[in-house]
């Protein structure tokens, strides 16, 4: 015959049980629930972000006239933008193809404070010697990553080693256009509720999702979802 205490732990036995299953239940179901919502907001494009169409004087990796468009605000100091250039961008492109495009905007940050100088050195270069030159700028930077960014000095000795005129390259800077062009894009990113490097606005047509971070699997399901291809 069972006692009392032998009964008492059998029974504890099978409420934890219980318990446990149904905090696997509860577990699943939110995830199921997580993913069934993200799923919908991607397809009604949310979060929405208002900003400013893509135009051909932009700084574009691959063609306009591709489906879906990745817009980056990024900053050149931002440990998380340099691995999202040297990393995201290639594994998407190996993925997508054709099928995207990715477009580069600047968005210093204030705890950067020579984000904003570079990211107007990055105008100047393109400037005057074209959108080519500005890729290899934007790759030489985040390649010699400092958190503490770069002076005047060191921007014009990169500049100047890539041809770039040394003269014409230190007018650029103070001249200010570059500087207004850069200000320009944060503006208008901070209008549309941005406030993070790299910040990604994936579009297609009237379509918007928005992925706050380097987050490169979501960025991922949501050129799926909006190419509506099967992952």
């Amino acid at each position: 015959m069972k006692s009392k205490s032998s009964d008492a732990r059998v029974l504890r036995g099978a409420e934890a049980s219980i318990l446990a299953l149904l905090l696997v239940a509860v577990v699943v179901i939110g995830v199921n629930t997580y993913m069934s919502r993200s799923a919908l907001e991607s397809e009604r494009g949310a979060p929405t972000v208002n900003i400013p169409p893509v135009d051909q004087g932009e700084h574009i990796v691959g063609e306009l006239e591709a489906p879906v468009h990745l817009i980056v605000y990024t900053n050149f100091d931002c440990p998380f933008c340099k691995d999202f250039h040297e990393r995201t961008i290639p594994y998407l492109q190996a993925i997508f193809g054709a099928e995207i495009a990715i477009i580069y905007r600047h968005f210093p940050l204030p705890r950067f404070p020579n984000s904003h100088l570079e990211a107007a050195a990055s105008e100047c270069v393109a400037q005057l010697a074209g959108e080519d030159a500005f890729w290899v700028f934007a790759a030489t930077l985040f390649a010699s990553h400092r958190p503490e960014g770069r002076d005047s000095a060191e921007l014009t000795a990169i500049a100047r080693n890539m041809g770039v005129p040394e003269r014409q390259f230190a007018a650029c800077l103070e001249e200010g256009e570059a500087y207004e062009s850069v200000a320009e894009d944060r503006t208008r990113a901070l209008a549309a509720g941005i406030s993070i490097t790299p910040s990604v606005v994936i579009r297609k047509g009237n379509t918007t999702v928005l992925v706050e971070g380097n987050w490169y699997g979501r960025m991922r399901t949501a050129i799926e979802q909006l190419l509506q291809r099967s992952p």
